[in-house]
């Protein structure tokens, strides 16, 4: 279900721009297993056919399917030829003391150019700061 959010440029007191960042996931293709089921310890019974692709951060001890858990959360993105995982770009817009809307992008230039064209419509003076 899409979220409309409407607000008024007049209040903007803060605006942020949190460029994409490449995140430290690695990314292991699907295999075939080598993995035995021990039944108590004792009897080795059955194999697993294969390990399906996952992104791990830790170099494969815990590893996250890429449709199901990577792509379920809506603050990264997949490059799948580079085969890199990046935080998307967000934009931030305080409202005074507490009130606060935010957006993501998919790419840092995205994120400024929106930022920048609500800074116009807002008609202040404000400075437009990126984290990287």
């Amino acid at each position: 279900m899409e979220q409309k959010i409407y607000f008024d440029v007049e209040k903007i007191s803060v605006m942020k721009v949190r460029g994409e960042k490449l995140m430290d996931y690695e990314f292991f293709p699907e295999r075939p297993s080598k993995q035995t089921y021990i039944f108590f310890g004792l009897i080795p019974f059955g194999r697993a056919e294969y390990l399906p692709a996952r992104w791990s951060m830790d170099g494969g001890s815990s590893c996250y399917t890429s449709d199901q858990t990577i792509r379920g959360y809506s603050f990264y993105r997949i490059d799948e030829t580079a085969k890199k995982v990046y935080n998307r770009a967000q934009v931030i817009v305080h409202l005074g003391y507490k009130e606060t809307v935010s957006r993501t992008f998919d790419t840092t230039d995205e994120a400024i150019e929106w930022a920048n064209d609500v800074i116009k419509t807002s008609g202040k003076t404000l400075e437009l700061i990126v984290d990287k």
